[in-house]
């Protein structure tokens, strides 16, 4: 990885069957300095919704667009019923397809939560700013 730029790194044992009970939601935060009292919510949410909901409106031009080629994802049309496994993340640098055109500079936290069988859920903190290009 190039200096100055930064990527994802992850591992997730999906050990469970998704059922019809397994619901995901997901908000979104700003903040200018990254400070836990700081962030504010954005519009940006994910309502609790069925998973393979999730899967539909989401998977392919958000979750997969950014992270496929960095990643051992299902292919969309292969991605229901939600098959157990590990899934990798190495050096995912994503590029924002799926997402807001516009965002001012900043620290993003994402929030992620699954309930069901299982609960489980990640945060993700990423700070965005201008690349100036020599």
């Amino acid at each position: 990885m190039p200096r100055g730029e930064f990527a994802y790194d992850g591992y997730i044992n999906f050990n469970y069957d998704v059922t019809d009970d397994t619901m995901i939601e997901a908000v979104a935060f700003r903040s200018t300095s990254g400070r836990d009292e700081d962030y504010t919510p954005l519009p940006w949410t994910i309502p609790k919704q069925p998973f393979s909901k999730f899967i539909e409106d989401f998977y392919k031009d958000m979750i997969y667009e950014n992270l496929y080629s960095c990643s051992n994802l299902p292919e969309p049309d292969k991605v229901l019923p939600f098959q157990r496994g590990n899934l990798t993340l190495k050096e995912c640098v994503v590029e924002g397809k799926g997402m807001p055109e516009m965002a001012p500079q900043g620290y993003y936290k994402i929030i992620l939560k699954t309930t069901g069988e299982v609960e489980w859920g990640f945060v993700s903190v990423a700070r965005l700013f201008d690349k100036f290009m020599p």
